[in-house]
């Protein structure tokens, strides 16, 4: 498995975010394991975690059934998702306790009438 990625340095202020880009059928659920479990200084202010952003047409009715079918999702932490209908953006944080794909993500919230993409569209 390989994850292509950047991660940028922010001298201690606030989370370090890192975008990559994975296969659609990774398992993320051993990424997001071995993120959640890594030994951060910080840690005990903000746990280490992994959230993958999917991008998607949302209003506020679509959102709160993509937010409810990924809750639905093993592998998914539903408590933790988001949604921004401003954005067009859903932050899908995983637990890191199953096997858990893009696939599996698109699957759900297809299933909940959204349509949910890697890339975001350009208009």
């Amino acid at each position: 498995m390989t994850l292509k990625g950047k991660l940028t340095p922010n001298q201690g202020k606030g989370p370090v975010e890192v975008v990559g880009e994975v296969a659609e059928n990774v398992d993320l659920g051993k990424i997001a394991k071995a993120v959640n479990q890594a030994n951060t200084p910080h840690r005990a202010q903000a746990a280490p975690g992994l959230a993958v952003v999917l991008f998607a047409e949302l209003n506020e009715e679509s959102a709160k059934g993509a937010l409810t079918a990924l809750g639905k999702v093993k592998g998914v932490d539903g408590k933790s998702c988001r949604a921004d209908t401003k954005k067009g953006e859903l932050s899908v944080k995983l637990a890191g306790a199953s096997k858990v794909t893009i696939g599996d993500l698109q699957a759900a919230l297809k299933g909940a009438g959204v349509e949910a993409s890697i890339t975001k569209a350009k208009k």
